[in-house]
């Protein structure tokens, strides 16, 4: 009998009751039960928040130090600049990221910088007190926000310091500051309010959500049991039912089952179509948010994993490279790591020759040394595997399966041999957009990347770009400084710095020694200064110069050159040329003088040389026609202030010409040399003999009182150059001496006229028979 037939007419409105009663009560289970999960999802969703927001409080801290020390370590700009930009919207004073989980450092390495939403412009605090944590919990944030506030301050001082370090030792005070034990100390501030305040976010939120979800679990079983109920009574209100439900009982008890076993992924059977209105929709919208929730966290823990292993790899080279690892073992560790964390690959770096034509082996620690040699070297070009066209194209090669692929024919057999399978290459450049090389990461097995495994081998082919140029400027750096070094310890130029406005040396070099006999050790032991009181006082007067010249904003002359003398251990002054260049702080002031002292002995000995070649005579060391003159000229001049006379001998030899023919040139040299010396023996300090010409010489007589008193010393001339002269070989050379006498201003007021009348006077002892003094006689000249 059917069930309807059961029921008398005076049970019928208790039956309807009882069903209205049974519907609405599972309507209010159902209910109960949808806003206890909304409450599981509420609760993971605040804990997920809370999770965020201290792991981008870590996050924005982590970036900036490794910002800060990046740019102590290579003192590039755009570290610092990442540093202000993270600090920036860490302080709400620039948008943050649409991510803010961003790979600064491979933003550095040529990663586009991340896209900013323009809008989110609030510092870290105000964002987390926008979420409803605890008091506690906002305390530990505030704390953590004013210590990471203290940390920048301490790091903006370390990269200033760099900044305006003049040496490098001022660099590496600047690097200390962010690696000593002060530093970590305020690095532990900041982690550790993080660290208590997950600790409390986990209690508590695990509290809630074990709460929500045992809320959950009571109302979905007050539900099942009045759906059990409701299911006796269903044939009656079926229609009703499902129109309120949104979907067949059946359905909605699978949806309810796998939101009960906590499966947000389980999807509606296809066509049903619930209303937006109906429980089923609710259950829809319920599921999908719980969904979405789901997958975030997921995607936020994979994410939060790869960065940590990233950033640990990336900490790790950068630790070893400041420790002067060579590129070789840095490239073998980053294999290493790289192959660490993720199983089953094996990683290898290949380096363009200097040439572009091939690439050579640079780092493959894990795989077959019989695979090492066949890539050794490597041509570059098109189908040459998977690196060799991967340097052609200047792109990356996936080659999923490398016995079928045609770009491996030529070294297939040995790399199945070393049991390769795939191999997916990734060329790489410097931060100037230069070739280097490229990295691959081989299979054992035939594999196609996914988008993942494509980021992770663009990712690491950055590292491996950073190794090896950093690596080649290191080297590059200590050549420099082997070569500055050799320079300045076999430089015959001294290279010092001195301090201004003191003048006190700070530095000199080696050579020093070879200048003044003192090593620079001993120098600054001494009160010596390196200049003289006369040497210091040219200086400072250059220096005042200087120094109006830069108050006036004049910078385009700031080189100093001065000529100068300085004492030697030997007693000895040293004639030095000096060469300096004044270098200034940062306010635009003078502070230090970094120069060159070369010795220039030599040159000025050749220049007293040149002097004397030019103003004496090479053969006898007399002076020459042009200083008799000059020293003439200066005596008539002080001849006309002070009335006084003064006389000039011409002399010519006699029978000198013979000596010449009769006995040769050398012979004819040796008798000038001793002429000129007997001629030295007749006069006086004050009186200057010059030789003119060949055979001819002329002695000028300053201060003479008469006449007489020329033509005596004249006389004595004569009878020294008739007294033979006796060669070394005993040969005995025999000549006599002409010589005329002229006076000022007896006789003329000029020196043209001297020297005319002069030789006029020594042409008419010749002609009254040589070997003769005759004093001029007016008229003669006239005559």
């Amino acid at each position: 009998m059917p069930i309807t037939k059961a029921f008398t007419k005076s049970s019928q409105l208790g039956w309807i009751v009882a069903i209205s009663v049974t519907f609405v009560l599972v309507i209010l289970a159902f209910r109960s039960y949808v806003q206890a999960e909304k409450q599981v999802g509420q609760s993971a969703q605040a804990r997920l928040d809370a999770f965020e927001i201290a792991d981008e409080f870590r996050h924005a801290s982590e970036t900036m130090t490794k910002m800060a020390r990046s740019y102590v370590v290579t003192g590039e700009e755009r570290y610092r600049q990442l540093y202000l930009d993270v600090m920036a919207m860490r302080d709400g004073v620039k948008a943050r990221p649409e991510n803010p989980y961003v790979y600064w450092d491979l933003v550095v390495y040529g990663a586009v910088m991340p896209t900013q939403t323009g809008s989110l412009r609030q510092d870290l605090m105000q964002r987390a007190e926008s979420f409803a944590f605890g008091a506690r919990e906002n305390e530990l944030l505030r704390l953590t926000f004013e210590h990471s506030r203290q940390l920048s301050v301490l790091e903006i001082k370390a990269m200033e310091q760099y900044q305006l370090a003049a040496d490098v030792t001022g660099q590496q005070r600047a690097r200390q500051l962010l690696y000593d034990a002060a530093y970590d100390r305020a690095k532990l501030a900041i982690l550790e309010p993080i660290d208590e305040f997950s600790t409390l976010i986990e209690q508590r939120t695990a509290t809630a959500l074990q709460q929500a979800q045992t809320a959950a679990n009571r109302a979905r079983w007050v539900f099942v049991s009045c759906g059990l109920l409701w299911l006796a009574l269903l044939w009656l209100s079926y229609r009703s039912l499902q129109y309120v439900l949104g979907a067949a009982p059946q359905q909605l008890q699978q949806q309810l089952a796998a939101l009960g076993r906590g499966d947000f992924s389980a999807d509606f059977q296809q066509g049903t179509s619930a209303r937006p209105d109906s429980v089923m929709g609710w259950l829809k919208q319920t599921r999908k948010q719980l969904q979405q929730l789901e997958q975030r966290r997921s995607e936020a823990e994979q994410q939060l994993a790869y960065r940590n292993r990233f950033l640990r790899i990336y900490n790790r080279v950068l630790a070893d490279l400041n420790a002067g690892m060579s590129m070789k073992d840095l490239l073998d560790e980053l294999m290493l790591l790289i192959e660490s964390h993720h199983q089953g690959i094996l990683c290898s770096v290949l380096l363009a020759s200097d040439d572009g034509r091939t690439l050579e082996h640079a780092s493959s620690p894990s795989l077959p040394q019989s695979w090492r040699e066949v890539t050794r070297q490597v041509p570059i070009g098109e189908g040459i595997g998977s690196c060799g066209t991967a340097a052609y194209r200047r792109g990356r090669v996936v080659v999923s399966e490398i016995a079928t692929h045609p770009f491996w024919r030529e070294f297939r057999d040995k790399a199945l041999e070393a049991g390769l399978q795939a191999c997916w290459s990734q060329p790489f450049n410097d931060s100037r957009g230069n070739f280097l090389g490229t990295f691959a990461i081989y299979h054992l097995q035939p594999a196609t990347p996914d988008p993942a495994e494509l980021r992770l081998i663009e990712e690491y082919s950055l590292l491996a770009a950073f190794i090896v140029e950093k690596a080649r400027m290191a080297a590059q750096l200590r050549e420099v400084q082997q070569r500055y070094q050799l320079v300045l310890e076999n430089s015959q130029d001294v290279i010092w710095v001195a301090e201004l406005p003191s003048l006190q040396f700070s530095y000199r070099s080696p050579s020093i020694s070879k200048l003044r006999g003192w090593t620079a050790e001993e120098l600054s032991h001494q009160d010596d200064n390196h200049f003289s009181a006369d040497n210091r006082g040219q200086i400072e007067q250059e220096l005042r110069l200087l120094y109006q010249r830069i108050n006036a904003g004049d910078y385009t002359r700031l080189d100093l050159k001065l000529e100068l003398e300085l004492e030697h251990k030997e007693g000895h002054r040293v004639p030095v040329e000096v060469v300096a260049r004044v270098i200034l702080d940062e306010k635009g002031q003078p502070k230090q003088l970094i120069g060159a002292t070369r010795d220039i002995s030599e040159r000025k000995a050749a220049e007293e040389t040149i002097r004397r070649m030019a103003f004496y005579d090479r053969l006898t060391g007399l002076p020459n026609r042009r200083l008799l003159e000059d020293r003439m000229n200066q005596l008539i001049v002080s001849a006309d202030r002070r009335p006084e006379k003064l006389a000039l001998l011409f002399i010519d030899l006699d029978k000198f010409k013979q000596v010449n023919d009769t006995q040769g040139h050398a012979a004819g040299d040796w008798l000038l040399e001793q002429v000129a010396m007997r001629l030295r023996g007749c006069l006086r300090q004050t009186d200057t003999p010059a030789r003119v010409g060949g055979d001819e010489f002329i002695v000028l007589l300053p201060a003479i009182q008469r006449a007489q008193d020329a033509v005596d010393i004249a006389e004595k001339i004569r009878l020294q150059m008739e007294q033979p002269f006796v060669m070394a070989d005993s040969q005995v050379l025999e000549i006599s001496s002409s010589i005329g006498v002229v006076l000022f201003p007896e006789h003329a007021l000029t020196s043209k006229d001297l020297l005319k009348f002069g030789d006029q006077a020594m042409y008419q002892a010749k002609h009254s028979g040589r070997n003769a003094v005759m004093l001029f006689q007016p008229g003669s000249a006239q005559s």
